[in-house]
């Protein structure tokens, strides 16, 4: 499935599990998931997404119609150079996979 809800991702830090990331989908209420790295919050929330959508269906419940016509990654606070660079990959990296899904 293509998504094109638009991912916030958050950078938490406490004593007790370090630094993580949250990753959340604003117009699929609840819809989140949390990870040590951008990429695995990523992916994480992408299947989020995918289970979300199908208890909706399942449950006969109107899908939300996405406000954009392509994926939108929004990072949320301060990172450094090199934890923007891992998202810009992880991002690049699950539209190859997508586009390669499409084509089957």
């Amino acid at each position: 499935m293509d998504n094109k809800y638009m991912i916030t991702i958050k950078k938490w830090s406490d004593d007790i599990d370090g630094t993580y990331f949250v990753a959340k989908v604003p117009e699929l209420k609840g819809c989140m998931s949390d990870r040590d790295t951008i990429k695995e919050a990523l992916v994480n929330v992408r299947e989020a997404i995918s289970g979300y959508l199908e208890v909706l269906i399942e449950s006969g419940e109107t899908i939300p119609r996405p406000r954009n016509d392509k994926e939108i990654v929004q990072l949320l606070g301060e990172y450094t150079k090199e934890e923007i660079a891992e998202c810009y990959q992880a991002v690049d990296k699950l539209r190859s996979i997508i586009d390669q899904l499409n084509k089957m």
